[in-house]
């Protein structure tokens, strides 16, 4: 993803869930993107482009120890 794209995503993340959240790059990995919470691994965030359209896909994984 470009570095626009990660500001962008970024900024909607804090903007709509939390400020503490950021997005870091993940290393050789273009397509996709990780959320921090602090130094908290959250989720990751994926590109898919259909039919022309790219969309975004924040994928978070919760352990049952979490819980």
């Amino acid at each position: 993803m470009t570095a626009a794209e990660k500001g962008k995503l970024e900024a909607y993340l804090k903007k709509t869930l939390s400020s503490e959240l950021s997005v870091r790059t993940r290393a050789n990995t273009k397509g996709s993107l990780e959320v921090y919470k602090g130094e908290e691994f959250v989720g990751v965030i994926f590109a898919d482009v259909e039919d022309g359209e790219k969309s975004f896909m924040f994928s978070v994984a919760i352990l049952k120890e979490d819980l």
